[in-house]
Parts: structure tokens; sequence; C-alpha cells
């Protein structure tokens, strides 16, 4: 029997986050700016889901505000 040879396996590439991603930074004013809604209940990011029903959700307290 022959074998077949092995293929290399296929690495996944990680999308890079950040805390950087979820700031503006508007050098005129030298501030910062969210760029993602707070959470009412607990002060943490919220996701927005776009598929299905819009909504804004929150993995921390699961809050969720549909749009």
């Amino acid at each position: 029997m022959s074998e077949k040879p092995k293929e290399p396996e296929k690495v996944k590439e990680k999308a890079t986050r950040g805390a950087w991603q979820y700031y503006e930074i508007d050098a005129s004013k030298s501030e910062l700016k969210r760029l993602r809604k707070k959470c009412p209940r607990c002060g943490n990011f919220m996701a927005l889901h776009e598929e299905g029903k819009k909504r804004y959700y929150c993995g921390h307290c699961y809050y969720t505000e549909y749009v």
C-alpha cells in the first residue's frame, strides 16, 4: 500500500483585538471617544449584532436592547 503524503495543516489567522479598537482619538481636542455603546447596567462595552433582529448585547450581564 502506498500512503498519500500528508498535507500541511492549515492555520487559522486570529484577528488582533485590543482596547485601541474600542476608542477613537480626536487629536484636535486631545480626547478619546467610545466607538461602542456603554451598558446601562454594568458599564461594559456592548456588542452590536446585525443578523436577525438588530440588537445591542452585553456579554457580562446579559442585558439586551433591541434597535
